[in-house]
């Protein structure tokens, strides 16, 4: 008990150290930054956060939830079609988070969400709502992340009117097939919520900076 005590209390002091310097970097960072007013899709927390660092207001509402890839990608694929849609709730006694679906009979199907971040699903609802009417439609990107995609999935990608970068493992290959493609090594350690985690108890940079999102994003205004 003593040892974790002392162990969680250098953690801490580790974390207070670092805390300004950390946002010092990404402050500095987000000087490259020319795009100032983007909404930015993501499948998950990933997202989120790259608007977090940056300093950038939430314009989009896939933020603080997770969306399975293939689920994500029909998504932007239909994605002003999915926004006029109303967001239902999905009872589901397996989890203990909210569950939103979004149905679009015709020619999608249905897209569940998961609100990973939210005590209710009103509360979820009502930012969903909010930054939902914040998008700029004439400034939408699109960030797919995770551990593994099938190429079928991948195929899907390259048919997203928007621009589009999808993170995951290296592999020359793929990247060589897909230029929306961008693989790292850190991702054959991987774990749920990794590419938002520091290098380590020092670092200035997550994992997720290895990833150049300043010039995505930017697009052709850098």
């Amino acid at each position: 008990m003593q040892h974790s005590s002392i162990s969680e209390h250098i953690h801490g002091l580790c974390h207070r150290l670092v805390k300004y310097p950390r946002l010092w970097y990404h402050k500095h960072k987000s000087r490259r930054l020319v795009n100032q007013n983007v909404s930015l899709f993501c499948n998950n927390c990933t997202g989120g956060v790259i608007l977090h660092d940056l300093s950038l207001r939430f314009n989009s509402p896939t933020i603080n939830l997770n969306i399975q890839p293939k689920d994500f990608i029909k998504f932007v694929r239909n994605l002003k079609d999915y926004m006029r849609c109303e967001l239902e709730e999905i009872h589901d006694a397996s989890v203990d988070f909210p569950v939103g679906r979004l149905s679009l009979p015709k020619d999608g199907g249905d897209v569940y969400i998961k609100f990973v971040h939210y005590s209710s699903f009103k509360c979820a609802k009502e930012k969903w709502e909010e930054r939902k009417n914040r998008i700029d439609w004439d400034n939408i990107f699109v960030l797919l992340e995770g551990p593994s995609f099938t190429p079928e999935l991948l195929d899907m990608c390259a048919e997203v009117e928007y621009p589009l970068s999808v993170m995951g493992p290296e592999n020359p290959e793929i990247e060589a097939t897909y230029p929306f493609y961008h693989g790292f090594k850190w991702y054959n350690n991987w774990h749920s919520g990794k590419s938002l985690d520091y290098k380590h108890i020092f670092s200035l940079k997550r994992y997720l900076d290895d990833f150049d999102y300043i010039s995505f994003l930017n697009g052709n205004k850098s």
